[in-house]
């Protein structure tokens, strides 16, 4: 039968050059684990649209996520074609339908941690969108390895990289709370480094407070207010660039003032107030 149908798991290569790697922040590493029929897909892309849960969101957007969603399916289908090989630019970086996903924005998120429990594909979207990433260290030797993660500490697996669906599920329900206190501690320790001269570190400090994601924008913005500039293009990446990394504090605060709904992401659910 054709081999057409396929599935895509977050962080499941480790290139085993190096006995301690340092696996890339979430997004490049994304494999295709099986090759099966047509007809598999098709159903499974049918039953994705007929099943799939749908989160909190205006009806509009939830629709246009479902249609964006089986239109991707529809020409993975076509890239893919008779070869198990993946062509990563044009099922995701090149491709229209799946840009239109991750142009859906922060109201697209919650579809997304709905869907990714049936559809794991799609959690390539949730990092495009939040740009939260994770780190997994590999240490040992052949044989004898071991995976952790830096995100959480409980996490330690011997047979293969961590889940990437679970640590983005963990980091929805669990880790976004911490994020001030995340913050706060990387942004002391990357002002340290700087102080210190260790212009290296100091740089890959200021690379995992961007890994933060798009929740620490409101605690950056405030660090620009209060005239830390060099935080400027921190927030350019967060927000695709709407924000040139050229602009001055005062243009980053206004801006902000007049685009933070676009950019704020629903609360944590233990910072949510209860319903009365």
């Amino acid at each position: 039968m054709n081999k057409l149908a396929f599935r895509f798991f977050l962080l499941r290569r480790v290139d085993p050059i190096e006995d301690v790697h340092m696996v890339n922040r979430g997004v490049s590493h994304m494999t295709m684990w099986m090759v099966i029929t047509a007809l598999l897909l098709i159903s499974l892309s049918w039953a994705l649209l007929v099943a799939c849960p749908r989160a909190e969101a205006s009806g509009d957007v939830a629709a246009e996520f479902d249609y964006w969603c089986s239109r991707w399916q529809a020409s993975l289908l076509e890239i893919i074609g008779f070869s198990s090989r993946m062509d990563e630019r044009a099922c995701f970086d090149d491709n229209p339908a799946y840009q239109r996903i991750v142009g859906l924005g922060i109201e697209a998120v919650p579809l997304i941690m709905a869907r990714m429990k049936v559809d794991p594909n799609v959690g390539r979207a949730l990092l495009d969108i939040t740009k939260w990433r994770y780190h997994i260290m590999r240490t040992g030797t052949p044989g004898q390895y071991a995976w952790t993660v830096e995100e959480f500490p409980d996490v330690r697996t011997t047979t293969g990289p961590p889940n990437g669906i679970l640590l983005c599920e963990r980091w929805w329900s669990e880790l976004r709370s911490r994020t001030p206190e995340r913050f706060a501690k990387a942004y002391a320790e990357w002002q340290a480094l700087k102080g210190e001269g260790k212009e290296k570190e100091a740089e890959e400090k200021r690379q995992r407070i961007q890994d933060l994601g798009i929740d620490i924008l409101p605690l950056v913005v405030e660090k620009v207010k209060h005239g830390d500039a060099n935080l400027i293009p921190v927030v350019s990446y967060l927000t695709d660039g709407k924000l040139p990394e050229s602009a001055k504090p005062e243009e980053c605060v206004s801006w902000w003032t007049a685009n933070k709904d676009k950019w704020t992401l629903p609360p944590p659910e233990t910072a949510r107030e209860p319903d009365k």
